[in-house]
């Protein structure tokens, strides 16, 4: 059995203080054998797809979609009566198309089929079950093959190595997840030297335990940040306010949208990159910022995206924005096909890039249709189109739309210190000037917006009935 499945077998039983005493004797064994063939593998195979042509790319990318639409007709029941219901045979796919022949499906279809989506001869007990929330509030669960987490974990690398990041280097963690010394002790941050983080809790970011992070973070000096950039740019007010000075290679966001205002606040008070990439937990895109842009490249072996209009219509050309529609081709265990993600995208405008890979590029990723909020006309406004690309949050240390009556909205700012009201009057101006009146605005000043339960922080609070009208943003 190799080190690494040994490990993550009997990590969680091993008491703390002993990994991380022992911890350095790990990192005394070769990389090649300390993260398992599965892992190096993969990330071997991502490094020689760097220089595929764009046709050897285009070509790639139909030979996968052709395999998965054969395997799972064959072999995964509601994919073979899916398909004979609309008519259509993997047998009429020449390009990516006659994708455009098949049916999607959604978190709702997935939720009602879950066992008849899982491949003929297996177990669910062989399988590995995750589960998302969403945006909806209701859980969707699925099955995936027990190797996934580790060839999850080579794309994650590969494309972090574009900020200097290696399977060895060390992240202050600032997510969501529950980490094993605060649900045991309750304590708010831990080091772990087996996997080179620090973990704070960002469901307790106050002064006192900021300050105690920040005595962490230069004890521990974590190399990247890794986390929401709504927990990061808290952690800079702090930083700031305090003028300290850690230094960190890089800024590794993920989960959230990061707007224009936040990566530029981030980069400027860390002086570091803010480094991008999607995916979800589904696993049927990955795609990473370039490092000569904020352009996200897709991972053509990870899965396939479409964007699609409000018709199902396939959309192809650049600065038209789309729901992505993926088809994912790690999870062969219950793999979605043509799986509405509910998130928002453009093509690139441009026809090549300066790094030279030829991979697909999306120029922007909104987030999900609901983050919307609506004028009194009924007309949609993104986070894209209320984003404010002038210094008019500078004195905000965090803030949230909140609608509950169309034409309404009320947005809740927690102040910095050097907040005044001339700072609201700006701010309500700006907004009139992006939304055309169509928003009456009011400032709520609070303490404190709590996060999600999964610890993400939710820029509109949508509380108006839009379902199934996402269309009309576009």
């Amino acid at each position: 059995m190799k080190l690494v499945n040994i490990l993550l077998k009997v990590y969680n039983y091993i008491p703390l203080f002993i990994l991380n005493s022992v911890a350095f004797l790990f990192y005394m064994i070769p990389e090649k054998y300390r993260y398992g063939s599965v892992f190096w593998r993969q990330y071997s195979g991502l490094i020689s797809q760097r220089n595929l042509t764009e046709r050897q790319r285009e070509m790639y990318e139909v030979n996968l979609l052709r395999k998965k639409l054969s395997d799972a007709y064959e072999n995964i029941p509601f994919y073979n009566n899916s398909f004979n219901i609309v008519g259509v045979t993997p047998a009429e796919f020449n390009s990516v198309l006659d994708l455009s022949k098949f049916p999607v499906i959604d978190k709702d279809i997935v939720r009602s089929n879950c066992d008849k989506m899982i491949r003929r001869g297996l177990l669910k007990d062989e399988l590995d079950y995750v589960t998302t929330s969403g945006t909806t509030g209701q859980a969707l669960g699925v099955y995936q093959d027990k190797s996934i987490l580790m060839r999850e974990w080579a794309y994650v690398n590969y494309i972090w190595k574009r900020t200097g990041y290696s399977p060895d280097s060390s992240r202050l963690i600032m997510r969501g997840k529950v980490f094993r010394e605060k649900k045991l002790k309750g304590q708010c941050w831990q080091w772990d030297a087996l996997k080179r983080e620090l973990s704070i809790d960002v469901f307790a970011m106050k002064n006192d335990n900021l300050e105690l992070y920040c005595k962490k973070i230069e004890k521990y000096k974590p190399q990247y940040i890794h986390g929401y950039a709504s927990a990061i740019i808290v952690l800079c007010h702090y930083i700031e306010k305090r003028n300290l000075n850690h230094k960190f290679l890089g800024v590794l966001a993920v989960s959230e949208s990061v707007t224009t205002e936040q990566r530029g606040y981030i980069e400027k008070v860390l002086k570091a990159r803010v480094f991008s990439f999607y995916g979800h937990t589904e696993r049927l895109v990955m795609a990473a910022e370039c490092e000569n842009s904020t352009e996200y490249h897709i991972e053509p072996s990870y899965g396939f995206v479409e964007l699609i209009d409000s018709k199902g219509n396939q959309i192809w050309e650049p600065g038209i924005r789309g729901e992505i529609v993926a088809t994912g081709f790690l999870n062969t265990a219950m793999p979605l096909i043509r799986y509405k993600t509910g998130d928002i995208a453009e093509w690139s405008e441009t026809a090549e890039c300066a790094c030279g890979r030829t991979h697909r590029r999306l120029k922007s990723i909104e987030g999900r249709w609901k983050d919307v909020l609506i004028g009194k006309s009924g007309t949609k406004f993104s986070l894209a189109a209320i984003n404010m690309h002038t210094r008019v949050y500078d004195n905000v240390l965090k803030y949230q739309f909140c609608q509950e009556k169309m034409g309404e909205t009320s947005l809740k700012i927690v102040p910095a210190q050097k907040y005044k009201n001339i700072d609201s009057e700006k701010i309500i101006e700006q907004i009139y000037e992006k939304t055309g009146n169509e928003l009456n605005v009011k400032i709520d000043i609070v303490e404190d917006i709590p996060l999600g339960a999964n610890g993400k922080f939710c820029m509109i609070n949508q509380k108006l009935k839009i379902d199934k009208c996402w269309e009309e943003i576009f």
